[in-house]
């Protein structure tokens, strides 16, 4: 039964783990005009492209597609047959769309961590960018454990990789909180037991938690200036 904040089951004081999804929460979304290079290959517009962007994206974050068959059916849907060249660069620059953390949240991350609690990442992330990660992010250090789909063959909100994650974090359900910006992954993290949250902003998030009675608190979010593109999700 959740508590009076109608948004938890449990206890702010249990919560030993907090797990982060990665796009659209610890990473944000990438300008649109960055989409522009990669529309101009799949003969669309940069808005169409995000539009269509998650087509058969589960299947690629699964690993059952590689990036040549995700690709290559991504332009044959627009009349558009890709040379393996083109493949490769598409490749290149989705993942390099991938990189811009919230300082927000790894200053909490940074701050959560000094008090004890471990940090973890769920994400439903193709082999490529999961690869670049592992391989040499300035921030790979922050986080106690990464839990990939295309490196454990699962995707949000399958059970198991959630369970993936706690058992690389040692933290029992109840002893964790996840954050996604999708209620469908949240709903997933809750069926195991875990404490979940839909997550917005910093500002939002330390509301919630506040109100909660979590005692280690991001800071507000400033006012965005920055035009991103519309909404999408990889992870």
């Amino acid at each position: 039964m959740p508590n009076g904040s109608g948004k938890f089951s449990g206890e702010a004081s249990s919560i030993r783990a907090v797990i982060f999804d990665y796009g659209e929460v610890l990473c944000q979304i990438a300008p649109l005009q960055e989409f522009a290079p990669m529309a101009r290959i799949l003969n669309i517009t940069p808005e169409r492209l995000v539009q269509r962007y998650m087509q058969n994206r589960l299947d690629y974050d699964r690993g059952d597609l590689t990036a040549e068959e995700y690709w290559t059916g991504f332009g044959r849907e627009n009349g558009v047959e890709l040379t393996s060249a083109q493949v490769e660069e598409l490749d290149r620059r989705d993942c390099g769309l991938w990189w811009n953390l919230d300082p927000q949240l790894l200053d909490w991350v940074a701050r959560l961590r000094a008090n004890g609690i471990k940090t973890g990442v769920i994400s439903n992330m193709f082999i490529g960018l999961a690869k670049q990660i592992r391989a040499g992010a300035p921030w790979l250090d922050r986080f106690d454990d990464y839990t990939f789909s295309a490196e454990v063959r699962l995707t949000k909100p399958d059970p198991g990789i959630y369970l993936h994650s706690l058992k690389q974090l040692g933290a029992a359900p109840h002893q964790a909180l996840f954050l996604d910006d999708r209620e469908t992954n949240i709903r997933g993290a809750q069926a195991v037991g875990m404490e979940g949250l839909v997550y917005a902003n910093p500002s939002r998030l330390r509301e919630d938690l506040e109100a909660w009675g979590f005692a280690i608190l991001p800071e507000p979010e400033p006012a965005a200036s920055q035009d991103t593109a519309p909404a999408l999700k990889t992870s």
